[in-house]
C-alpha cells in the first residue's frame, strides 16, 4: 500500500517539477526548491525510481540554461538546480555526477575563455557588449539609434562650399557599418543552447572581420562578412525554427542528422568562413608590413658602408 502511495505522490511530483522547469516559472526559485526537494523527498521515503528521471530533468534544465547568455540573472536557481543534481546523485541515480562534473568543467573553461572584465559586468560585456542593467534591452534593440552618423551641414544651393563640406557632400564608397543582426539570434530560447554560443562566436568574428577589412575600403570579403551576418546565419536559424519543435531535435532528416545538427553544421562553416576571412586579411597586412620594412633596410640600412648621398 505504502508502495502505490508513493509512486501516485512521485509521478504528482514528477509533473510538477517537469512543468516548472520547462515552463514560464523555470527561474522560480521557491518553486524549484519545492518540488525538486518534494521528489527527492519521496525518493528516500520509498520511491527509488524517482531519482533518475529527476536527474535527467536537471541535466537537461542546467544545460538549456546555464550557457546561456544571460546566464547571471539567473545564477541562484541555476546553483540550486546544481544542488538538486547532486541530491539525486546521492539518493540513488549516481550516474549524474559524470554528465555533472563534465558540464561543469564545459562551463568552467568558457568562462576562462572569456575577457578579463570587471568583476560587476555580465556576459555582454565580456564580449564586448555594453554592460545595461537586468532586464533592458541594449540600446540598438530597444529601436534607437546607436553611434549615430553626423550629417554634412546644409548649404544653400549656389553657395560656395569649404573644402570639409565638399568633402562630406560627396558620395562614399565604404559600406555602411555591420549592423547588429545577430543579437536578437542569440537571446531567441527556442534555439539549442550550442546554437546560440555559436551565434555569439559568429557575432564577434564578423565584427573583428569588419573591423579588419573597413579601413581598405569597399571589398568582396567586407560584404561577405556581412553577408554572414544578415542573410546566411540568420536563414539557417530561421529554417531551423520552422521545423516542428518536437521532432527539430529528434527526428532524421538527412545522413541520420537532425534539424540541430544541420544547424550546428551550417553555423560552424560560416565560423570557419570567417576565420579564414581574417587569417587572409591578417596575412595581407603582414605582407605589407615585411615589404614596407624591406623598403626601410634598403633606404637607411648601411650594411657595412656609409651613407650614400
Amino acid at each position: 500500500m505504502w508502495g502505490l502511495i508513493t509512486l501516485a505522490l512521485g509521478i504528482v511530483a514528477l509533473i510538477f517539477l517537469a512543468q516548472t522547469l520547462f515552463g514560464p516559472a523555470r527561474f522560480d526559485l521557491r518553486r524549484v526548491a519545492l518540488w525538486g526537494l518534494a521528489a527527492l523527498g519521496l525518493s528516500l521515503l520509498g520511491a527509488e525510481w524517482l531519482p533518475h528521471p529527476v536527474a535527467g530533468m536537471l541535466l537537461g534544465y542546467l544545460g538549456t540554461h546555464a550557457f546561456a547568455p544571460h546566464w547571471r540573472r539567473h545564477a541562484p536557481v541555476l546553483a540550486l538546480g546544481a544542488l538538486l543534481g547532486v541530491g539525486a546523485g546521492l539518493a540513488g541515480a549516481s550516474w549524474v555526477f559524470i554528465p555533472l562534473v563534465i558540464m561543469g568543467a564545459l562551463w568552467g573553461l568558457r568562462q576562462l575563455r572569456r575577457p578579463a572584465t570587471g568583476g560587476g559586468e555580465g556576459w555582454g560585456t565580456a564580449l564586448g557588449a555594453p554592460n545595461t542593467p537586468h532586464g533592458e534591452l541594449p540600446a540598438g534593440m530597444r529601436g534607437e539609434a546607436v553611434n549615430p552618423i553626423p550629417q554634412p551641414e546644409a548649404v544653400p544651393v549656389g553657395a560656395p562650399r569649404t573644402p570639409a563640406q565638399a568633402r562630406a557632400a560627396a558620395p562614399s564608397a565604404m559600406p555602411a557599418p555591420v549592423m547588429d543582426g545577430l543579437l536578437a539570434l542569440q537571446g531567441d530560447e527556442r534555439l539549442p543552447a550550442e546554437a546560440r554560443a555559436q551565434l555569439v562566436a559568429l557575432d564577434l568574428r564578423t565584427r573583428e572581420l569588419s573591423d579588419l577589412l573597413r579601413a581598405g575600403g569597399a571589398s568582396e570579403a567586407l560584404y561577405t562578412a556581412r553577408a554572414i551576418r544578415e542573410e546566411y546565419a540568420p536563414s539557417a536559424v530561421q529554417a531551423y525554427l520552422r521545423l516542428p519543435r518536437a521532432q527539430a531535435n529528434s527526428l532524421p532528416l538527412e545522413g541520420g542528422k537532425t534539424g540541430r545538427d544541420l544547424l550546428y553544421e551550417q553555423l560552424g562553416l560560416l565560423l570557419d568562413g570567417a576565420q579564414e576571412l581574417i587569417d587572409q586579411a591578417t596575412r595581407s597586412g603582414g605582407q605589407d608590413l615585411l615589404s614596407h620594412g624591406k623598403f626601410l633596410e634598403e633606404k637607411f640600412g648601411r650594411r657595412g658602408k656609409d651613407w650614400e648621398l
